[in-house]
């Protein structure tokens, strides 16, 4: 073997081994780490993957002629909650606004909405479930930028498939459909008279213990207030809710109607609370004028210690 070969030969020699080395020395220290981060980004991918899935956009599509609103985002509530997490994003803004004009500019237009929950949800709201609630925090945003509370229909929705994130937040927990008013229909008008005449007949009664100021609403009292919240939307616009406080005869009279009215005034906003305009209500006390019940006995004065809401 030649003296060049044995050189060329020796100095391959040295690279391969010099690779080896580095590999074991400090070198695979680099090639794991270099795993790692290839590990690290299928992570991300996954999580983002998760997020995506979880996610609801905002879709309105008019049924009709296929005029469709869209957005990347949506309206995202907290679990078990149903007022919107803020703050929106401007496309939404900007989808809202868009949509606003579409159904200012075509009266026969009409948006559903329909809100999502899931069976395991705590229900704080005054409505007979999350779903609706959620609905008209919804409706009460897309009022106060100019769309008319007559121009949205609200529904509620069991929907056990929909996700909550990790972070707590349901993200679009909603459905959204266009529909166009048939020419002479007076379907609406028909139902909005009826729920006008039921609620007159049995309007929402709540109590008040001595002392406690806390509103509670039974299942029954729930679908009441559905009912009054539905109506208010679809009535004329002088149409008020009233809410009329009323206590027993214990103590002063002027002390027991300025207690009638303090306690309306706690039931207004309450109802405020729970999406109604402040401008659609009105209130009131009778005091101890109107009892129902026998002030001579306890049972009685808890029976007429009540605020009644209703309409005019």
């Amino acid at each position: 073997m030649s003296k060049k070969t044995s050189y060329l030969l020796g100095i391959s020699l040295t690279i391969v081994l010099g690779t080896i080395f580095s590999y074991f020395l400090g070198g695979k220290g680099y090639f794991d780490a270099q795993e790692k981060k290839g590990e690290a980004r299928a992570i991300v991918v996954q999580e983002s993957k998760v997020d995506k899935v979880s996610k609801k956009v905002f879709s309105a599509i008019d049924s009709k002629n296929g005029m469709s609103f869209n957005a990347n985002d949506n309206f995202n509530f907290e679990n078990s909650g149903f007022l919107i997490v803020n703050p929106l994003s401007e496309e939404l803004h900007e989808v809202v606004s868009k949509l606003t004009r579409y159904i200012i500019d075509n009266p026969k237009k009409q948006l559903e909405i329909i809100g999502n929950y899931e069976s395991n949800e705590q229900n704080n709201s005054a409505f007979p479930n999350l779903g609706l609630a959620r609905a008209y925090s919804v409706k009460s945003y897309l009022v106060s930028q100019g769309i008319p509370s007559h121009a949205l229909n609200i529904f509620g929705k069991l929907d056990d498939d929909i996700i909550l994130s990790t972070n707590g937040i349901y993200y679009g927990p909603l459905d959204y459909n266009i529909k166009t008013v048939i020419e002479g229909d007076t379907h609406i008008k028909d139902v909005v008279n009826g729920l006008g005449k039921e609620i007159k007949a049995n309007p929402l009664v709540i109590h008040f213990d001595i002392g406690n100021a806390n509103i509670e609403l039974s299942n029954a009292q729930r679908s009441t207030f559905a009912k009054i919240a539905s109506y208010i939307d679809k009535a004329d616009e002088k149409t008020l809710i009233q809410i009329v406080g009323h206590t027993d005869d214990i103590g002063n009279r002027s002390e027991n109607i300025k207690l009638g009215l303090s306690r309306a005034n706690i039931v207004k906003q309450y109802l405020v609370k729970n999406m109604i305009l402040e401008s659609k209500i009105e209130t009131s006390s009778n005091g101890p004028d109107q009892p129902i019940a026998d002030n001579k006995t306890k049972d009685g004065q808890s029976i007429n210690r009540r605020v009644i809401v209703t309409i005019n």
